[in-house]
């Protein structure tokens, strides 16, 4: 099976890049990349015709990724008194307010879970976006007649190309500090993980001549870090930049953290520059707005429902045709199996008569009461002190007994012995006197119940 070509649109401040991506297990290729300067460059906001130059008849299904920069954004780290994913986004957006100057029904945020620790927290990073500006990056992207499928952060994308390219596993936080020709990026990497992130408006252009600025800006990156205490202090700088910034920016580095500093060339290769495809493949935030993920979601069951459809119409057809070629020999068949069926009815009938006197004599059965159970239950039941005069049941199952009691409780152990037998219901003590007959006293009684017909037990008066 042909994997799926991925198209991605990078808009950084200057440039617009189109790339397609092929994904196959663990490797991802370049399929295409086109790069043109935005005509906007100079404007705050994207302007509508950025993306007229992008192919959009090679696009599969008119889905695209758009990645843009993280300055657009605000990163925060948080810890949460909870580690399921639900409620950790509830927290948040009860909270969310307080960490940005924006009303809530003008923020978009996702987040990605850090760390979750024993005690029930868990420490989760927070990406926050105005509306506004996502509304913005969607419009133009639907005007060229595409479907928004992910909106990701630069620093995401940074993320996934330094997990491709990293010389070494760290096992604490590394610096990852990346240059291209307008702008200078820096991710706090721990592990799998993106702590911390900043963007500082200084390409690899400006560092022959604005060196110290760049070093200043490092520093208030890296005290920004501790001050947020989003994590360890850091064990090594990774930069990724041409050779010739990449050794003055080592050497800068160096001198200046006393920490090891590794330099990953950026090279020719426009395949190793383009962090957007590796990002993009596995990155979990995505600023989406909730109303266009349901318009997706309809499109999808949409275009389901009429391949669906399709396939039903084809099948019919299918079916028509074979029942058109073979409909003689269907009808004689049938006509076959009629006559077969009209000689079987006798037996049929047959059978339905003995099934129906089975019913009957079962029914009549499970209504019967066996009465040498009934005797022998009585035996049981019956204590030493009690001697009956009559027992007597009629065609209705009521069984009554009649006796007395020498001792004068022992009619109390009966009567209970009956309600708990499965034998008897609505037992009723009729009467319980106590007499005295040449100078013995006793007690004489009546009781009656009703007989319980089951399943095991006839009806059979004797």
């Amino acid at each position: 099976m042909k994997e799926k070509i991925h198209s991605i649109i990078e808009i950084t401040d200057t440039h617009i890049k189109f790339l397609q991506a092929q994904k196959q297990k663990d490797e991802i290729s370049l399929v295409r990349r086109i790069v043109r300067e935005r005509p906007d460059a100079e404007e705050s906001v994207v302007g509508p015709g950025v993306l007229q130059d992008i192919p959009v008849k090679d696009i599969e299904d008119h889905e695209v990724t758009i990645v843009i920069p993280r300055r657009l954004v605000v990163v925060k780290q948080l810890e949460l008194p909870s580690v399921q994913e639900q409620e950790i986004r509830r927290m948040i957006e009860l909270q969310i307010t307080n960490h940005v100057p924006y009303p809530r029904e003008r923020i978009i945020f996702d987040f990605q879970i850090i760390n979750k620790e024993k005690a029930g927290y868990a420490q989760v990073l927070v990406v926050i976006a105005h509306k506004d500006l996502i509304d913005q990056y969607l419009a133009v992207v639907q005007k060229a007649g595409l479907y928004t499928h992910r909106l990701l952060v630069s620093s995401f994308c940074l993320l996934g190309w330094y997990q491709k390219y990293k010389q070494e596993e760290s096992g604490g936080p590394v610096m990852f500090v990346y240059c291209d020709g307008t702008a200078v990026e820096v991710c706090f990497i721990q592990g799998d993980k993106l702590l911390f992130s900043r963007q500082i408006v200084l390409g690899s252009r400006d560092l022959a001549k604005a060196r110290p600025r760049l070093m200043e800006q490092l520093d208030l990156t890296i005290s920004a870090y501790h001050k947020q205490g989003v994590g360890a202090d850091i064990e090594k700088i990774a930069v990724a930049a041409d050779g010739e910034s990449g050794d003055v920016l080592q050497n800068d580095l160096n001198e200046r953290y006393r920490i090891p500093v590794d330099i990953l060339s950026l090279g020719e290769d426009p395949e190793y520059k383009d962090v957007a495809i590796f990002g993009a493949a596995d990155a979990h935030i995505n600023l989406i707005p909730e109303e266009v993920l349901d318009t997706k979601k309809f499109r999808v069951r949409r275009k389901e429902f009429v391949k669906a459809f399709i396939m039903a119409f084809i099948a019919c057809c299918l079916a028509f045709g074979i029942w058109g070629v073979d409909i003689v020999r269907d009808m004689t068949y049938l006509r076959e199996l009629d006559y077969q069926l009209e000689g079987l009815k006798p037996e049929v009938q047959a059978v339905k008569e003995q099934m129906q006197l089975i019913s009957v004599a079962r029914e009549e059965k499970q209504k019967r009461v066996f009465i040498p159970d009934i005797v022998r239950e009585l035996y049981i039941l019956t204590p030493q002190d009690i001697s009956f005069q009559s027992v007597q049941v009629n065609q209705n199952g009521m069984l009554t007994i009649q006796g007395f009691d020498k001792s004068g409780v022992a009619v109390n152990q009966l009567q209970k012995g009956l309600m708990d037998s499965e034998f008897f219901s609505d037992v009723t003590l009729q009467y319980a006197t106590k007499r005295k007959r040449f100078n013995q006293e006793y007690t004489d009684f009546r009781i009656n119940c009703q007989l319980s017909p089951g399943e095991d037990k006839n009806v059979e008066e004797g």
